[in-house]
């Protein structure tokens, strides 16, 4: 890639590509919510039909809003890098925004599809459709011959519209779940808009765990230079292949979690956690070894030898994303088993903690700041503290 851009237009890439997960904000908690009474549905054998009716409206009120929501947070974020990158790159990010905001809504029915069939359809497809985007990044910049800008809108594009026609198809597919729902006025009655303060839990769940990791990049971006911006993104890349795999393990494993604390069966959760922790682990730890024996042909491949990361850098990513594995599973196991509220009553701290600690390091450290900085905030507060919930609240109520 570095044939293609110029490290400052690289490490304008990562940056905007970073802004992704902040448009998750549009779902509003209502996918983990949604997941959960679907699933307790399935198990209960009940209706679905006004959970399915329900979420229709929902995502198509969230689809309106969707263009207002890309507008602001494209011009928020984008005033704050002014100097340090071009303008034109304020249209790529709102087009972005916009582009990632209306999957954000449609996605919303990632969850009950997910809760339906287990998550196995989803898995399948996102793995090829990852592999179909990266295809697509290297006949851009391969043999179209275009301004860097209009190729990396392309790149970009071609990572968010894979999954932009897997959430529109996941959309049309659960529509026909809603077919059997009387009337609108039954849906209200049953669980349509009654219970609209249990999502805000998971919005802010989800609020709060963007403030905590959602920074990264821009905080790179502001304090440090291109080059390890580029390593930390190019690093990123690596990593998040591997954690998108194990975190649709552990995202398949969530509704029999549901199932199981609606049974009161905490053995088979802790069972299933355990092993699943340990395969998590060891599949971060190989890959990590992988990683920094092949670091050079990926550098040469990728970057043609004018980006490198050293040994420690990726030992550290390693340690970030085994930690932050662990802490995801600990995380769902408390969500399935409705108990959000704990987990929130310290999330506040943590990111106040967390985002002072990233901004301390990062001015100092660079790079090694940020990824140390990770890995603490998370060390203190979720790695153990979620463990301890559940055995106080969970096991403790069921044995």
């Amino acid at each position: 890639m570095a044939d293609f851009f110029s490290v400052d237009e690289l490490a304008a890439y990562f940056l905007v590509f970073s802004f992704a997960p902040w448009m998750v904000f549009l779902q509003l908690g209502y996918g983990p919510y949604f997941q959960n009474i679907f699933t307790k549905a399935l198990a209960k054998k009940r209706d679905i039909g006004f959970i399915s009716y329900s979420l229709k409206i929902i995502q198509v009120r969230l689809l309106c809003f969707s263009l207002f929501y890309a507008l602001i947070v494209s011009i928020v974020f984008f005033s704050f890098y002014l100097g340090k990158i071009e303008n034109s790159y304020a249209y790529i990010l709102f087009s972005m925004c916009l582009i990632w905001g209306v999957k954000s809504a449609l996605s919303l029915s990632y969850y009950i599809f997910n809760a339906r069939f287990k998550g196995s359809y989803l898995s399948i497809h996102q793995a090829l459709s990852s592999l179909i985007s990266l295809f697509i990044i290297y006949i851009v910049l391969d043999y179209v011959h275009l301004a860097s800008y209009l190729k990396i809108s392309i790149a970009l594009m071609s990572l968010a519209i894979p999954e932009l026609v897997l959430a529109i198809f996941c959309f049309l597919y659960t529509q026909r779940w809603a077919r059997h729902v009387s009337s609108r006025k039954d849906v209200f009655s049953l669980n349509g808009f009654h219970v609209s303060r249990k999502p805000l839990l998971f919005f802010y769940y989800g609020v709060f765990c963007h403030l905590l990791i959602g920074f990264d990049v821009q905080l790179l971006t502001y304090f440090s230079s291109s080059y390890e911006v580029i390593q930390y993104g190019f690093m990123s890349r690596i990593y998040n292949a591997l954690y998108f795999l194990l975190f649709s393990l552990i995202t398949l494993y969530w509704p029999y979690v549901t199932s199981a604390i609606s049974r009161q069966d905490t053995q088979f959760v802790e069972r299933g956690a355990m092993i699943l922790c340990a395969v998590c682990i060891f599949a971060i730890v190989a890959f990590t070894i992988l990683f920094y024996l092949n670091s050079s042909l990926l550098y040469e491949i990728f970057f043609s030898k004018s980006i490198e990361v050293d040994g420690f850098s990726i030992a550290l990513m390693g340690l970030y994303y085994a930690v932050r594995v662990v802490v995801d599973l600990s995380v769902m196991i408390l969500v399935a088993s409705g108990r959000v509220r704990s987990v929130l009553k310290y999330l506040p701290f943590q990111v106040v903690f967390g985002l002072s600690l990233q901004i301390i390091l990062v001015s100092y450290y660079g790079l090694t700041g940020l990824i140390l900085a990770l890995i603490i905030q998370f060390v203190f507060f979720g790695f153990w503290i979620n463990p301890l919930i559940y055995y106080k609240s969970v096991r403790s109520r069921s044995s």
